[in-house]
């Protein structure tokens, strides 16, 4: 008797880790496709968007004295570029 729940727990054992496979590949799959997305999982939020998120934070680390380091760069730039 316990040699067969030991045998019945291990392939419990061996569905569970076989579903899990089964997961991982088709998550793998939507991956490497391109369409592993929250959409995919029907989540209903808003999409990561690098260039509205550059635009939010582009000017958050200014501070007064990036006028003049422009300044400096761009005088530096003409007259390594030869157009003194």
């Amino acid at each position: 008797m316990l040699n067969a729940e030991q045998e019945y727990k291990a392939a419990q054992l061996d569905l569970v880790n076989a579903q899990r496979g089964q997961y991982v590949a088709a998550t793998q799959l939507l991956a490497v496709t391109g369409k592993l997305t929250p959409q995919t999982f029907g989540a209903n939020v808003e999409t990561y968007d690098p260039a509205k998120n550059f635009n939010k934070v582009k000017n958050k680390g200014w501070t007064p004295i990036v006028p003049i380091v422009q300044t400096v760069d761009n005088a530096a730039g003409k007259f390594i570029g030869g157009k003194k």
